[in-house]
């Protein structure tokens, strides 16, 4: 047996839904929140209060994060240090893409320079994380997954 994009047997939505509700991982709304506020522009060489809040949330924390924009998924990923990637994401924003490198997260979230509500929840085992962000992307179909194709 094969499972392609064709075929009958790929796995539902809902499935992978259902089974993150019975872990309680879904839905997403009693997750660790916070607001990134993604317009206030990022000073070069300055250690400015604001990386520092957004690096202090998960900091030193295993999980899997969701960023929205408003009510739209934009973005679902899983890191060994949350508050590193969640600076990450706000560096990427302001930051010009490293010379030689085609990192499309950086293009991707210059479109959204204002606040983002970004939501996390701890998992400290690598690959339960990996599969965890897999599902929670096949069902909350983030916008990056379309520009990733596209761009």
């Amino acid at each position: 047996m094969k499972l392609n994009k064709e075929s009958e047997n790929m796995i539902p939505s809902d499935m992978y839904m259902e089974f993150l509700k019975s872990l309680g991982l879904f839905p997403i709304d009693n997750w660790n929140q916070f607001e990134a506020e993604h317009q206030i522009e990022m000073k070069p060489k300055v250690r400015n209060n604001h990386t520092v809040k957004i690096r202090n949330q998960g900091k030193s924390t295993s999980g899997v994060y969701v960023y929205f924009d408003g009510e739209t998924c934009l973005y679902v990923g899983e890191s060994s240090n949350l508050g590193d990637r969640f600076k990450d994401h706000y560096n990427e924003s302001w930051k010009e893409n490293p010379k030689g490198r085609n990192y499309k997260q950086f293009s991707f979230f210059k479109q959204y320079q204002r606040p983002l509500i970004v939501k996390w929840i701890e998992i400290e085992d690598a690959f339960d994380r990996k599969i965890v962000e897999a599902m929670l992307t096949k069902i909350l179909k983030p916008l990056y997954e379309e520009y990733k194709k596209t761009n």
